[in-house]
């Protein structure tokens, strides 16, 4: 896969959230690999993803997504930030317990690691380094990637370790060569802070905003190119972001959706010769804005998102699996995908049994994964509005993957629990990813 995106922090993941929608529904064409990095937990959706992209995977006739999460946690996470600097006992009051802590203020010594680093992105610079450089190793570049990095300059996380992960970044795609090249999503002050956890934080960004700044263009020499989106500001960035909920979609002038056309454009650009000055590196904004067309990718996950909830409110697996002669509605596409799934469970041993039941354990599993109930559920991946339910020639006319079955482990389908949940996983993979075409 030659796509790899590396997020560093909340704002970098939150960018791969609604484009992870966008390839899902078709209206980003080609798979990637993503690596998350932050020093808190990875957001709601992002966890699904990393789990149900393996399970579609397995039956899907194409190359599709993974996503890699990495918590750069400090080795002792616990209580203030001071009693995790150079894992030392707490220090005692007015004194310096490790020479680290001489550097930090007392409001950030007293910080509350668990809460996240907000706005400092010096703490993240010291105490996740290590652990952002140990994931970092674990990465496979391959000669003529295209690397990009999404971050925001202002934060905590992502200013504090976006820059080391660049440097990184970029000597490992020189020592690997054969074009491999390292791009940069950048977010400035996108949004107007309004918690009160972070004191003095409009001060803090513009400080925060030219450091970084500054940093990239004399310790990263070797970046290929770089968008800036900061206009216009959001009022506010929705308290609920983490559980990534039901978010809206950003509108096309929003930062985030501008995000996420950057990212596409820098993703997929062969065009654009590597600048040595640096403020030629920026990519202007009439080059990425508008590459993905915002109605028409509404479209494209509205009727995606009809497909699979048709597919689950009809039980469709139990009609296809009840009726005589199920082609006859259902096509030969679909009906012919499943029958494929069916001699993969009979090649690796299954019952006649297990068998009939297959379409009532994929019809559960399916509403299991769509749902979600109290965990997450691919349903809350999207927003609130998209609630239609279409017509059988919608579902039947889906492209369905046609399974190599010779090239499969057979017994990864014995049971008819994981064999259900793969197939599941699979046919809404594929009804989204056909919306709108």
């Amino acid at each position: 896969m030659k796509n790899l995106i590396v997020t560093v922090g909340g704002a970098g993941q939150n960018v791969l959230h609604y484009y992870t929608q966008l390839y899902l529904t078709g209206a980003v064409e080609l798979p990637f690999k993503a690596l998350v990095i932050d020093a808190d937990e990875s957001v709601a959706s992002l966890r699904f993803m990393s789990e149900f992209f393996p399970l579609a995977g397995v039956l899907a006739a194409n190359e599709i997504p993974s996503i890699a999460l990495e918590r750069v946690q400090p080795a002792n996470s616990a209580g203030e930030v001071r009693n995790s600097l150079g894992y030392y006992r707490a220090a005692e009051a007015n004194s310096y317990e490790h020479p680290a802590q001489a550097f930090f203020c007392a409001e950030s010594l007293g910080q509350q690691v668990a809460n996240g680093l907000f706005g400092r992105p010096c703490l993240s610079a010291v105490m996740a380094l290590q652990r952002t450089m140990e994931s970092l190793e674990r990465l496979r570049i391959e000669p003529g990637m295209t690397i990009t990095v999404v971050c925001s300059c202002v934060g905590g996380t992502g200013a504090g370790l976006a820059i080391q992960v660049l440097d990184w970044l970029t000597r490992r795609a020189a020592a690997v060569g054969g074009g491999t090249s390292v791009r940069l999503v950048l977010l400035g002050q996108f949004f107007r802070i309004r918690d009160e956890a972070i004191q003095r934080q409009d001060s803090r960004s513009k400080s925060h905003r030219l450091l970084f700044a500054k940093m990239l263009e004399f310790s990263v020499p070797r970046l290929h190119s770089f968008a800036f989106i900061e206009d216009p500001i959001m009022d506010d960035r929705p308290k609920t972001e983490s559980q990534a909920k039901n978010l809206p979609w950003p509108q096309p002038a929003e930062p985030y959706w501008r995000a996420t056309n950057a990212l596409d454009f820098l993703l997929h650009d062969r065009i654009r010769e590597q600048k040595n000055i640096f403020e030629e590196k920026e990519v202007d904004l009439s080059s990425y804005a508008g590459r993905l067309d915002h109605p028409s990718a509404q479209t494209k996950r509205a009727l995606g998102v009809a497909r699979v909830g048709t597919f689950v409110e009809k039980e469709v697996f139990k009609r296809i699996f009840a009726e005589v002669i199920p082609h006859r509605t259902w096509g030969t596409d679909l009906t012919g995908f499943i029958r494929q799934v069916l001699r993969l469970m009979e090649a690796g041993g299954g019952k006649a049994s297990d068998h009939r039941a297959l379409g009532e354990v994929g019809q559960a599993e399916m509403r299991k994964l769509w749902a979600g109930g109290e965990s997450y559920g691919l349903r809350m991946l999207f927003p609130p509005g998209d609630n239609s339910i279409c017509g059988v020639g919608e579902i039947s006319g889906a492209a369905w993957p046609t399974i190599q079955i010779d090239r499969l482990d057979a017994a990864k389908f014995l049971n008819v629990q994981s064999a259900g949940k793969m197939l599941a996983a699979t046919v809404m993979f594929s009804l989204l990813r056909s919306g709108g075409k």
